[in-house]
């Protein structure tokens, strides 16, 4: 997940938290008001990347013998601490729980964002993600997701983002790991995992669901302005 917010005369830096992209940087126009914009992950994904983040990754190294020793031990932690009524807010230090020194993980993106579907429809809380955020990207279709944000900001299609058929399709190189041995996207997990994650992204799930189709959404808009199909992969260099 990642988030960020763009002031007059700032660079654009498209660098979520956890993802194996390198950033990208663009100067932007100045503008009379704040823009924001946001890059949501899968929840499932999110949830298994905390864990192993805080057991292997080197940038976690002073806390990782603080660490549950399996996957189940935390997610099981934080299920029934959940159950036991534990309301996790932005006053909590989402890094620093005392017991593991590692993420909170209960529904981590809504509690960011300020997100709460519980109480509004699917159409009300769609409307409330877009009239927040001018752009809506998702970690597991990151290079679509860089081009969408480089062309709704800039208001011009990079050529490295053009895909139509007229033009070559390239790629984004990535190799940013945290050096980590397991990883989100690939992870197994059993079907008690399963269970124990879906509990704990409730929210985080429906936030996922309703970003796919306003990305989707937000992808035709501009590929039709431009006549364009945006790129898959985008090439950096």
């Amino acid at each position: 997940w990642m988030s960020e917010s763009l002031y007059d005369n700032s660079a654009l830096t498209v660098w979520p938290p956890g993802a194996d992209v390198p950033s990208t940087t663009i100067e932007i126009e100045p503008h009379e008001k704040t823009h924001a914009y946001t890059f949501i992950r899968n929840p499932k994904t999110h949830i298994i990347s905390q864990y192993f983040h805080c057991k292997e990754s080197t940038d976690h190294r002073l806390h990782r013998d603080k660490m549950a020793e399996s996957l189940d031990e935390w997610l099981q932690y934080w299920v029934d601490k959940q159950r036991n009524g534990y309301l996790y807010t932005l006053e909590s230090n989402f890094f620093k729980d005392p017991k593991y020194m590692c993420y909170r993980p209960i529904n981590l993106q809504s509690t960011m964002l300020k997100f709460d579907p519980t109480h509004m429809t699917e159409i009300e809380a769609k409307q409330d993600l877009v009239d927040r955020f001018d752009v809506i990207g998702l970690q597991d279709r990151m290079d679509k997701s860089v081009c969408l944000t480089l062309t709704k900001y800039t208001g011009r299609l990079p050529e490295k983002c053009d895909c139509s058929p007229s033009n070559i399709q390239r790629r984004l190189g990535s190799g940013f790991t945290h050096q980590v041995e397991h990883h989100g996207d690939t992870f197994n997990t059993t079907e008690e995992q399963d269970k124990l994650i879906d509990e704990l992204t409730s929210k985080d799930k429906l936030l996922y669901e309703y970003a796919k189709d306003i990305f989707d959404r937000q992808v035709e808009q501009v590929e039709e302005t431009f006549d364009t199909i945006l790129c898959d992969t985008y090439d950096k260099n």
